[in-house]
């Protein structure tokens, strides 16, 4: 199957979404477009539905990832490490110094993708989520 990563657009909103609710996440992609330091990814399968999202901002000199999500049949296919590829371009560009997110401290797939990405932590929010998860604090230096 192929897939496209492209920048979001103002219709694929309602697909992130509901993307982002089927792993817990409030995604708002339409906060990113059209801001100048910001950026919304999607993948999109071949026929034409989307299996994926990013949306981070830049503050400073700094990239913040807010959400990240790849649909479970992707999942350990290489497209999140090829959005995170293409943020880290972004990133770049911007001259940016640092990539940072977070990630809960039970969400240990996530942790070790990051980790495998190249992210260290760097702190943490004790009880932070609703659910009494805490809130560890990643970074990259790119």
């Amino acid at each position: 199957m192929g897939y496209v990563i492209r920048g979001g657009r103002a219709d694929d909103v309602e697909a992130i979404v509901d993307l982002g609710k089927r792993f817990g996440l409030q995604m708002r992609p339409e906060s990113s477009w059209g801001q100048r330091d910001a950026i919304s990814l999607v993948i999109e399968r071949a026929g034409g539905d989307l299996c994926g999202a990013f949306i981070a901002w830049r503050l400073a000199d700094e990239m913040e990832v807010h959400d990240i999500v790849v649909d479970d049949p992707e999942r350990r296919s290489g497209l999140g490490r090829q959005l995170m590829e293409r943020a880290l371009e972004v990133a770049r560009v911007w001259g940016c110094r640092a990539i940072l997110l977070e990630v809960g401290s039970r969400n240990q797939e996530a942790r070790n993708f990051y980790q495998r990405l190249g992210f260290q932590q760097v702190g943490e929010r004790k009880n932070y989520y609703a659910n009494g998860d805490s809130a560890l604090l990643l970074r990259q230096e790119l």
